[in-house]
């Protein structure tokens, strides 16, 4: 039993090791994590949820965070609305912040568009070739 606990971490940490590595080598994860976190800062700064209330209310800073890497995986999940129903968590959201979630869903829509248009975009060492 131990074995194979060892064996699945071993595995676990394998992988991790794997994923980190190609990440650095992109060097796109930080760039993309940026761009939610900006996007979360201005949607926050424009919403001005209160993290003091109670059920759906109370999560309001987790779901819009949810709502925007929905948006720029282009995945379209939504932890729906507290107040109408049939609609999507920002449906709530003032048009500032609905043209942020936008903005968001088009830089996820279009981030790897230059090197898979164009193979001579590809920037190496921050210069373009």
């Amino acid at each position: 039993m131990r074995v194979r606990v060892t064996a699945r971490v071993n595995a676990l940490a394998a992988s991790w090791r794997g994923l980190l590595a190609e990440a650095r080598e992109n060097r796109f994860l930080g760039r993309e994590l940026a761009v939610i976190w900006f996007a979360w800062f201005l949607v926050l700064c424009v919403e001005k949820f209160t993290p003091s209330g109670e059920g759906a209310e109370g999560n309001a800073i987790f779901s819009s965070l949810f709502e925007l890497c929905s948006a720029y995986g282009n995945v379209g999940l939504s932890l729906g609305s507290p107040n109408k129903t049939n609609a999507s968590f920002s449906a709530d959201w003032s048009w500032w912040s609905q043209v942020v979630l936008m903005l968001v869903m088009v830089t996820g829509r279009t981030r790897e568009l230059p090197t898979a248009v164009d193979g001579a975009l590809e920037l190496v060492n921050g210069q373009v070739q």
